[in-house]
């Protein structure tokens, strides 16, 4: 009977583990998410302000160089 019990226990406690390191990862995925897109977001903020100061041609240096470093 103890055994059972424990065996049972055991079950319950990989089918809990299973659910949180699959809620864990599914979290993972969804900041990963929302770090590209805040990411996207400053990074076009930072051109228009840029933009707004330098010249055409660097303007295009300076995107090329912060596109490149994603």
């Amino acid at each position: 009977m103890l055994l059972k019990d424990a065996a049972k226990s055991v079950e319950s406690v990989e089918t809990q583990a299973r659910m949180l390191v699959g809620r864990f990862l599914d979290e993972d995925d969804k900041l990963t998410a929302l770090k590209a897109r805040l990411r996207e977001e400053i990074l076009q903020e930072v051109l228009d302000v840029v933009n707004a100061y330098v010249d055409p041609a660097t303007y295009q240096k300076i995107k090329r160089q912060l596109t490149r470093t994603r």
